[in-house]
């Protein structure tokens, strides 16, 4: 039976293809979760805690700019600081939705999370892109249309890479987004592109209801949950590794946590 819950579970996959002369490409399946930011979060599960340790939790720091005092935050107040610095407000008066990673036994890593924003008519407006590094980096990429018209799922949004994240890739070239949020189904597509070389990477997964077998299900299939996303990332580090790829060390970190 559903939990007695606002927030949806996302059986999702992850797929990375490698551009470039040395090519790699890999799709696993990971679990995250669909909250709503404009509404108070309600939980009645065992095996799901809100700002709580538990097997999996979602706590509110683990988002937002990373700034002095940041774990004092709501959900609730970063997406409202973003509406008010972004001037988001006129077109941003209706639902938000994150789409992150829980913690799995009080373990987070996120390599991007996203928070999507809508109208009173329900249409999609702007798209947050939270992105995380492993050297403890976060930086947001602001996906909207120049007029702030609605982003349908056959739309390209172009924004300039200027935060770094693979050490086999450089800070450099552009992304190109696509997303689609329907009553079942949710996803963020990236192509990035710097010159001949770059990455496409895939985000999705079908929206369904919270249930506890289903997170007891998948903490037995993908036991670890984000402990093991950054297990596979190291594992695929290895593997560029010996195929020959250019290790490139992390660079000084950008100041600017927002990119418009």
């Amino acid at each position: 039976m559903p939990i007695s819950t606002n927030i949806k579970w996302v059986c999702s996959t992850s797929y990375h293809a490698r551009r470039g002369a040395i090519e790699n490409s890999f799709s696993y399946n990971v679990d995250y979760l669909l909250l709503p930011v404009d509404a108070p979060i309600r939980i009645n599960s065992p095996f799901l805690k809100h700002n709580k340790f538990g097997l999996f939790s979602f706590h509110d720091k683990d988002h937002g700019p990373v700034v002095e005092g940041a774990e004092e935050r709501s959900i609730f107040d970063i997406a409202a600081q973003m509406i008010d610095s972004e001037n988001l407000g006129q077109v941003c008066d209706g639902k938000i939705w994150l789409y992150t990673q829980p913690r799995f036994l009080g373990f987070v890593f996120n390599p991007v999370s996203f928070w999507y924003f809508f109208d009173k008519q329900e249409n999609l407006r702007v798209v947050l892109a939270e992105v995380n590094n492993r050297a403890g980096g976060r930086h947001f990429y602001i996906c909207r249309h120049d007029d702030f018209a609605p982003i349908k799922p056959k739309h390209r949004i172009l924004v300039k890479k200027i935060f770094h994240v693979s050490p086999f890739q450089d800070v450099k070239g552009k992304y190109t987004f696509r997303f689609v949020f329907k009553k079942n189904k949710i996803g963020g597509w990236i192509d990035y592109q710097a010159d001949d070389k770059g990455l496409y990477a895939t985000l999705s997964g079908q929206i369904s209801e919270l249930q506890n077998r289903k997170m007891l299900k998948s903490a037995c299939l993908r036991p670890f949950g984000a402990m093991r996303v950054v297990w596979l990332i190291y594992w695929q580090a290895l593997k560029l590794r010996i195929k020959g790829a250019k290790f490139r060390s992390t660079p000084k970190q950008n100041d600017k946590r927002i990119s418009r």
